[in-house]
């Protein structure tokens, strides 16, 4: 038979002014060619995305995003998103995270270095040339910027306690 031609990856080229992007999935890739853009994670990310930027961009992460993962390298980082992996590439240092961030209200959310959002995931930036390091904490992103363990007892519940009982006629077995 004819030999079949996979088709070309969905890519936005952004230009030297400044967008801004929902990422959703419906594009895979985002090659940045200058401007300071402003990238939303959606929690509704339904494919694999790559982004990539090398200047100082920002990155904003709204509240009720859940991350289940996350990768750090030296020149990127990867999120893992509704069962779906954004990468970060560039220069991750000079972007500007916004924890609980959002595209309406420039002043909402708490902004975050790469390190420091490394540090907010339980792990730092390893040297260049060294393996990535993952993540030691993942959650869901809160309004006052903040990451919360989702699907995690606190500390101070007893869970060992709980049991049951099944009921026939008068007696409990």
């Amino acid at each position: 038979g004819t030999p079949q031609i996979p088709p070309l990856p969905d890519i936005s080229t952004l230009d030297g002014g400044s967008s801004s992007v929902n990422v959703d999935g419906g594009i895979s890739n985002y090659l940045d060619f200058g401007g300071q853009d402003t990238y939303t994670l959606l929690p509704t990310v339904s494919n694999d995305v790559i982004i990539t930027d090398n200047n100082a961009s920002t990155i904003l992460l709204p509240q009720n995003l859940e991350i289940a993962s996350a990768s750090f390298l030296f020149d990127g980082l990867q999120l893992e998103i509704n069962g779906n992996t954004v990468t970060l590439l560039g220069v991750p240092s000079n972007f500007d995270f916004v924890f609980g961030g959002t595209p309406i209200d420039p002043t909402a959310g708490t902004s975050l270095s790469f390190a420091e959002v490394a540090s907010r995931f339980g792990t730092a930036i390893p040297i260049i040339g060294q393996p990535p390091n993952l993540s030691t904490i993942n959650g869901a992103i809160q309004s006052d910027g903040s990451l919360v363990q989702v699907g995690v007892f606190p500390s101070n519940v007893n869970v060992t306690g709980i049991g049951i009982g099944i009921g026939i006629g008068s007696s409990m077995l």
